[in-house]
C-alpha cells in the first residue's frame, strides 16, 4: 500500500512513484500568481492554485531546492489561511511542511516550530490520531538532528506505536517511522539495533516502492552506516555502490548523495586498502553536499583530513585545514592541528611543526592544556635555533 504525498499532475505523480524525484520536481510548475482583487474571482480557483503551490513546494523540499520551496509554500500558506482559516487541515499541512523546511535548513527554532504544529494538529485531529503521529514522527527526526536524542526517542516510539497499530505494515508512513527510529539508534550508540531496524525498513520499503526507489536506498544507507560502526566493512562496502547509484539516479546532485558518498569514504578509510578511492569519494561528497549546504560539511572535511593524514599526505592535510578552518567548529580544527603538530614533531620536522604547535596552543580553551602546548612549542623553537 502506497501513501505519502500525492500530486495533481499525472506526469508528476508517475515520476514520483517511480522514484524519479528530481525529474518530478522539474516537471512540476509553480502556478501563476492568483489575482485576488477581481470581483468575480472564484475562491475554488484560488484554493486549487494554493494546492498546486503546496505540491510544488513539497517537491522542492524533496529535491532540496529550499529557496524555491519557501516561496511556493509561503503562497500556499497565505491563500489557505485567508480562505480556509489558520487551523484548517490543509493550512496546517503547509505549516508543517514549512517546519520541515526549517528542519532541513537546520534552523535553531525548527524544534519549536514543529512543536507548535503538533499542538495545533492535536486540537484539530485529536491526540493519538494518525495525522498527529505523522507530525510527531517528523518532529522526532528534527529533534534527533538537533541533538535532542532522548526527546526524539520518546516521540518516535509514541508516534510509531500509533502508526503501526492504525495502518498496514506495508505503508509508507510506517516505513518512514522505522527509518527515523533506525537512524536515531545510531545517535543513541546502538548500531546493532540500528542495523536490524533499518533492515526491516529496507524490506518494507521495497514492498512499498520497489527495490530501485531512492527511498529504499536511504534506508539501506542507514544499514551501511550501522555496519561501519560495527566493523562489518565488507558488507557495508558491498552495498554502497548500489545505494549511491539509486540515490543519484532518482535525486541527482542531492545532499543525500553527498551523505552516501561520505559514508563510502569513511568505509574506505577504515578498510585502509584504497586511500585514493577514499580521497576521491570524500572530495566528491563535500562538493555535492556544499551545493545545498555551503560551509556545513564539517564531518566530511574531517573524514577527508583523516584520509590525507593516514595516507601520508601531511602537506595536503595541512592545506585542507588552511582552506576550511574558518568554517569548521573550533574543536574540529583543534583535533586537526594537534595531529599535524605531533606528527611533524615526531618526524623532527621542527620548522614544519612549530606553526601547528602554536596554532593548537591558541585554539585551546583550557589554560592548563594551552600551557602544555606552549611549552612544547618553546622546546621545538629551541631546536630550530
Amino acid at each position: 500500500m502506497m501513501a505519502g504525498p500525492s500530486f495533481t499532475d499525472p506526469q508528476v505523480q508517475a515520476l514520483w512513484q517511480a522514484g524519479r524525484i528530481r525529474a518530478a520536481h522539474e516537471a512540476s510548475a509553480m502556478p501563476a500568481a492568483a489575482t485576488t482583487d477581481h470581483p468575480f474571482r472564484d475562491p475554488i480557483d484560488r484554493l486549487a492554485a494554493a494546492a498546486r503551490a503546496h505540491e510544488h513546494g513539497t517537491l522542492c523540499w524533496y529535491a532540496a531546492r529550499f529557496t524555491e520551496c519557501e516561496a511556493a509554500l509561503a503562497v500556499a500558506r497565505a491563500e489557505r489561511t485567508e480562505l480556509l482559516g489558520a487551523d484548517h487541515p490543509e493550512t496546517l499541512e503547509t505549516v508543517e511542511r514549512l517546519a520541515a523546511l526549517a528542519h532541513y535548513r537546520m534552523e535553531p527554532d525548527a524544534p519549536r516550530r514543529f512543536g507548535e504544529v503538533v499542538a495545533r494538529l492535536e486540537r484539530v485531529h485529536g491526540a493519538g490520531s494518525v495525522r498527529v503521529a505523522i507530525a510527531e514522527r517528523n518532529r522526532a527526526a528534527c529533534l534527533r538532528d538537533h541533538g535532542m536524542v532522548a526527546q526524539a526517542r520518546t516521540m518516535i516510539d509514541r508516534a510509531a506505536a500509533v502508526l503501526v497499530r492504525a495502518l498496514p505494515v506495508e505503508h509508507a508512513e510506517v516505513v518512514a517511522a522505522y527509518k527515523v527510529s533506525a537512524l536515531l539508534r545510531l545517535a543513541e550508540g546502538e548500531p546493532d539495533a540500528a542495523r536490524e531496524e533499518a533492515l526491516s525498513a529496507v524490506e518494507l520499503a521495497t514492498r512499498v516502492w520497489g527495490a530501485e526507489h531512492p527511498f529504499v536506498a536511504h534506508a539501506e544507507l542507514t544499514v551501511a552506516a550501522a555496519e561501519l560502526h560495527l566493523g562489518k566493512l565488507r558488507a557495508a562496502r558491498k552495498r554502497m555502490p548500489s545505494v549511491i547509484a539509486r540515490i543519484e539516479r532518482g535525486m541527482g546532485s542531492h545532499p543525500m548523495l553527498g551523505l552516501a558518498l561520505a559514508t563510502l569514504a569513511e568505509i574506505e578509510l577504515e578498510a585502509g586498502q584504497n586511500f585514493l578511492r577514499a580521497e576521491e569519494t570524500a572530495r566528491r561528497a563535500i562538493a555535492v553536499y556544499r551545493e545545498t549546504y555551503p560551509g556545513s560539511s564539517a564531518q566530511m572535511t574531517w573524514t577527508l583530513f583523516r584520509v590525507l593524514y593516514e595516507s601520508g599526505q601531511v602537506v595536503e592535510a595541512g592545506e585542507l585545514v588552511r582552506e576550511f578552518a574558518a568554517e569548521l567548529p573550533r574543536e574540529l580544527v583543534l583535533g586537526m592541528t594537534a595531529k599535524l603538530a605531533n606528527h611533524l614533531t615526531r618526524l623532527r620536522d621542527f620548522r614544519g611543526a612549530l606553526p601547528w604547535l602554536e596554532r593548537t596552543r591558541d585554539l585551546c580553551d583550557d589554560p592548563e592544556v594551552a600551557a602544555q602546548w606552549a611549552a612544547q612549542a618553546e622546546r621545538v623553537r629551541r631546536e630550530i635555533d
